[in-house]
């Protein structure tokens, strides 16, 4: 008979899912990026002194030019190395009741029941499937932002992983959130019981927005008096949440 796994030693997230390391070839873009902008900010350097005519070694203006030139490559290198070395060995596991993020032994468990938001790119769906979505960043209930790897392989089957499993209770939240503040936030837009609000005192009613949807990685608005609005959806935490409540309710 298999014995099975203690209680203290078991997982509380449960079973594996799905696992999602960063992208081998990003990361091979990173050292290849990286490595150019060096090489160019070394010839950058070496140029007024070898290549160039010897008085225009000496010239300050050569130097001016050349020496911002170096730097700027070399801050460009820098950056893509570090987002390499950043990015090394992280991925996301997705279990049946959380994620867990991180590397080796330095990971952070987070439960889909502690996540209040869920931040990303969403891109329109062909007919009648879900919206498709590549999540960056996570809230918890703590107010703690926390970032994903990116890109990790699969991102889609990882937003939509995300997105399914915390969709009804992040929904609760803001229709709550309304009912007993009178408005809920989605970064730059704002929703209350009759207006929406898009943010720079851009602000539509409720009654007149006739179709809400995904337009690649813009919110698309159309209103019943005619005209549209566009937001990033980049800009709007929770934007299939958003969409859902502005449906009408004969459509919802």
């Amino acid at each position: 008979m298999r014995a099975q796994t203690p209680y203290r030693q078991a997982d509380p997230l449960g079973a594996l899912v799905s696992e999602h390391p960063v992208s081998l070839a990003q990361q091979g873009v990173r050292i290849g990026v990286g490595l150019f902008c060096l090489l160019i900010a070394l010839d950058c350097v070496a140029l007024p002194f070898f290549i160039i005519p010897e008085h225009l070694g000496h010239d300050l203006a050569a130097l001016v030019v050349f020496g911002g030139a170096a730097l700027v490559f070399g801050s460009l290198g820098f950056w893509a190395f570090s987002h390499f070395v950043r990015a090394r060995g992280q991925r996301v596991k997705v279990h049946e009741e959380g994620l867990r993020i991180g590397r080796g032994k330095d990971t952070k468990d987070l439960r889909f029941q502690d996540i209040t938001s869920v931040g990303g790119l969403f891109w329109e769906a062909l007919g009648d499937a879900p919206p498709v979505v590549s999540a960056l960043w996570l809230d918890d209930h703590a107010d703690a932002r926390i970032r994903l790897p990116t890109p990790v392989r699969d991102p889609y089957t990882l937003g939509r992983e995300i997105a399914s499993r915390t969709f009804d209770h992040r929904l609760e939240k803001a229709e709550r959130r309304i009912q007993e503040k009178g408005r809920a936030f989605f970064g730059r837009c704002m929703l209350d019981e009759t207006r929406l609000h898009l943010g720079e005192g851009d602000a539509v009613s409720r009654q007149d927005v006739r179709r809400a949807r995904l337009s690649s990685r813009w919110i698309e608005v159309r209103l019943a008096s005619g005209g549209k609005r566009l937001v990033p959806t980049e800009e709007v935490p929770d934007a299939d949440v958003l969409l859902v409540m502005l449906r009408p309710k004969a459509e919802a």
